[in-house]
């Protein structure tokens, strides 16, 4: 299904509208029903209590675009089908990120939820043949796409840690995919990732620092899934072989440079690496004397040079 540069716009507008708009209508909510992230550690940065819930704003943005646009245009079985094989597993880990956000999960039970999503997302993707670099051996395959859609969630969700940080650099990887993918004729590819990316810069008009909403759990985990899928069914064919493995790492580099660093570093220290604290990139910028919005900024500067690289 082929899509004009109007329909692209299209998209991009209509899934950022929403989210702009609704946010704040989820924000109410969240003060009404306490659902807040309060500052009651010293690895919380803000000084009062920020309502959760942000998340919610961008998934129905990117669900109801998606959906409405696919009505349409084509709605044939086969894209309504295609279309829930990326938002219905990120559903369901968003709405396991939301009980966390409310209950406070242990990292056990996130990370099995991730696991199943994970395994589900590798069925779809290496049974429907739709995985843009398979090794071409089945088990090796899924094996790898569940790794990589458990450390892209895990990824974005420890990318939420300053005001703007995870929504901007979700905007940009979107956006990331959706040029490649336009590259490489891979509209599905290409909107979807429009659709993400519009509605991560409507929820930044109300996460930018200083931040009236965040995400939490339930939009990092529902934005990490799909990215994942996402770039897992990147196909750069102007590459081959090892080589094109790398254009979806450049297109999350950041993510997976900041949580791998995360990790070792905790791990070095005899610390959980699966527990908060103030050693991630973004913090290691503000203790070189760069304000918020400086360290967000930088660190989406550097992420969209990477996407340049894997471009």
């Amino acid at each position: 299904m082929k899509i004009d540069l109007i329909g692209y716009i299209g998209l991009f507008v209509a899934s950022l509208i929403i989210a702009a708009t609704s946010t704040p209508l989820f924000r109410s909510r969240a003060v009404k029903r306490k659902i807040l992230d309060t500052p009651n550690s010293e690895r919380k940065i803000q000084r009062t209590a920020v309502p959760y819930l942000g998340g919610f704003g961008i998934a129905l943005a990117v669900v109801a675009t998606t959906l409405i646009a696919i009505t349409l245009s084509d709605a044939s079985t086969e894209n309504y089908l295609l279309a829930l094989s990326v938002l219905a597993p990120a559903m369901a880990l968003g709405l396991i990120g939301f009980i966390d956000d409310k209950k406070h999960l242990t990292p056990l039970s996130r990370f099995i939820a991730q696991t199943f999503a994970g395994i589900f997302t590798a069925l779809v993707l290496i049974l429907t043949n739709t995985v843009g670099n398979p090794t071409n051996y089945l088990v090796l395959d899924v094996l790898l796409t569940i790794v990589w859609v458990v450390g892209i969630c895990n990824a974005i969700n420890f990318y939420d840690n300053m005001d703007g940080a995870a929504g901007g650099i979700s905007a940009l990887a979107g956006f990331g995919i959706a040029i490649i993918g336009l590259q490489n004729g891979q509209y599905f590819v290409a909107a979807f990732g429009l659709v993400l990316s519009g509605a991560c810069i409507g929820y930044l008009f109300w996460n930018w620092n200083p931040a009236k909403i965040y995400m939490g759990d339930a939009g990092a985990l529902f934005i990490g899934i799909i990215l994942a899928a996402l770039a897992v069914r990147v196909d750069p064919v102007s590459v081959n072989g090892a080589t094109a493995f790398f254009v979806p790492i450049c297109v999350l580099a950041l993510p997976i440079l900041d949580t791998t660093t995360v990790v070792i570093d905790r791990v070095r220290r005899k610390v959980s690496p699966f527990e908060g604290g103030l050693d991630h990139l973004s913090h290691r910028l503000r203790r070189e004397g760069l304000s918020v919005r400086q360290a967000v900024t930088t660190l989406c500067l550097l992420d969209g040079i990477s996407i340049l690289i894997g471009f």
